[in-house]
Order: C-alpha cells, then structure tokens, then sequence
C-alpha cells in the first residue's frame, strides 16, 4: 500500500467490506427517519488499492446509490443495468479524458468497482438512499450474470472471481482486526 494510502486508510479508521472486497469506514447516518424508521440516507467512505488489491466485486442494491470521488487514480464503475445494457464509467478528476467526478446508480443495477489499469489508490464516497441496509445488499452470481450479460463476460469474470472463491485478502495493516 503506498504511503498516502495507508495514511488515509489509517486516519479514516477503514476496514475490509469481505462481501464487497473493498476497504471503508462509515462516515454518517441520517438521524431522521423514513416511514419504515429507518435512517434516510448512510454515507461511507472507501479506499481501493492496488497492493493489498481491493475492490468492489459485482453486488445489487435495492436503494439508489450515489458514487463520489475525491482523489488518487481513476475508478473504472461497471454497471448492469435492468434492461440488460452494460456500462462503464471512468470516476476521476479528469473530465478532459472522460472522467466524472460522481455517479448515480438506479435500484438494482449490478455493480462492481475498482482502480483502473495500473493505479495505485483511490479514495472515494458512496451515499445509498435510504439508509445501507444488509437486507437490500444481494451478491451477485457469476453465471447468472454471464446468461444475461454475455458482452461483458469478461468484466463479470474478473470482478466476481474473488467471491466465487470465498476469498478475501489476508490484511496485515495496523487496525485492522481481520
């Protein structure tokens, strides 16, 4: 992990997400309540890194989430979309090369994350609206997502492979109590 990423890490109080993959610390929840008395909105912040390599691995939510970044290398953002489109969008702080800076992603879409080829870290923010939830939280199946998305067989098997495996990074960095 490179230095700014470990402070960051470190200063943040992040831990790994297993069912994700990624490194995150909560930063608030709403106080105010919705009809089902749940918090309005939870906002996190989260940290990808090339060594140890962590990531978000494809996931649903049943909530609208909102994607920020804030710095370090580029995110490539893979989204499923419900009509079966595939798309991906670079979060960065470049909009010259095609970068945006935030994201929103719909109910539902199948979504999966990590630093583009050859960075080093990037530190960024999720808001899910109403509040996270593990209930609304699904992992998603490689092979069901490759039957309805067969153009991006390729992303799916990359950013599902750890999952599949049961597998998540044996973490040796101060704090963490994995």
């Amino acid at each position: 992990m490179n230095s700014r990423a470990e402070y960051l890490y470190r200063v943040l109080n992040m831990k790994m997400l297993p069912e994700e993959g990624t490194f995150y610390s909560e930063i608030s929840k709403s106080e105010q309540k919705n009809a089902a008395g749940e918090p309005l909105y939870s906002l996190m912040y989260g940290l990808y890194t090339d060594v140890p390599c962590s990531q978000s691995y494809f996931h649903q939510l049943e909530q609208e989430e909102i994607w920020q970044f804030y710095e370090g290398d580029p995110i490539e953002l893979h989204l499923l979309q419900t009509d079966g489109s595939y798309q991906k969008i670079i979060l960065g702080s470049e909009p010259s090369l095609g970068q945006t800076r935030s994201a929103v992603i719909a109910p539902y879409t199948h979504q999966a994350a990590a630093l583009q080829a050859g960075g080093k870290y990037a530190l960024y923010a999720c808001m899910v609206v109403p509040a996270f939830n593990y209930r609304r939280f699904h992992l998603s199946n490689a092979s069901e997502l490759q039957a309805k998305y067969p153009q991006a067989a390729d992303v799916i098997r990359k950013m599902t492979a750890a999952v599949q495996a049961n597998s998540v990074p044996d973490l040796k960095l101060p704090g963490n109590k994995l």
